[in-house]
């Protein structure tokens, strides 16, 4: 289960407030476009913030892999709450840029669920 979202400031860092994304927000909406600049939205779950930037998994074999392989700028927005005077959520903007596949060990220490799901697609993600 996710951490309750703190209340924010302006000192909070960078660095803090990716943590925060992790910690706080089960998954987040990515905005891309495809080929043609039409857009899209995926619901992917953020792993972890690695030195500024947040780490998530996905398998080559889905389009949201294409599309930003394609055009790697990207929106991701999460929203947390039930009513919007006590709910609170982000949108950033950024690039996407493959890392590499030694990171698929530590997001199947940090969620072994990652096995039974991507089970015997180790090579498309």
């Amino acid at each position: 289960m996710r951490q309750h979202v703190p209340e924010l400031d302006r000192n909070l860092s960078n660095d803090e407030f990716l943590d925060l994304i992790v910690d706080c927000f089960h998954s987040v909406i990515f905005g891309t476009v495809d080929q043609n600049g039409d857009p899209h939205t995926n619901i992917i779950d953020i792993d972890f913030n690695e030195d500024g930037r947040l780490i998530f998994a996905t398998t080559n074999q889905k389009s949201f892999y294409r599309h930003i392989k394609g055009h790697n700028k990207v929106s991701i927005t999460a929203l947390r709450g039930r009513e919007t005077l006590t709910s609170i959520g982000f949108t950033l903007e950024g690039y996407v840029d493959e890392v590499s596949p030694q990171y698929l060990e530590r997001i199947y220490k940090i969620k072994p669920q990652m096995h039974h799901i991507y089970a015997n697609k180790t090579k498309d993600m």
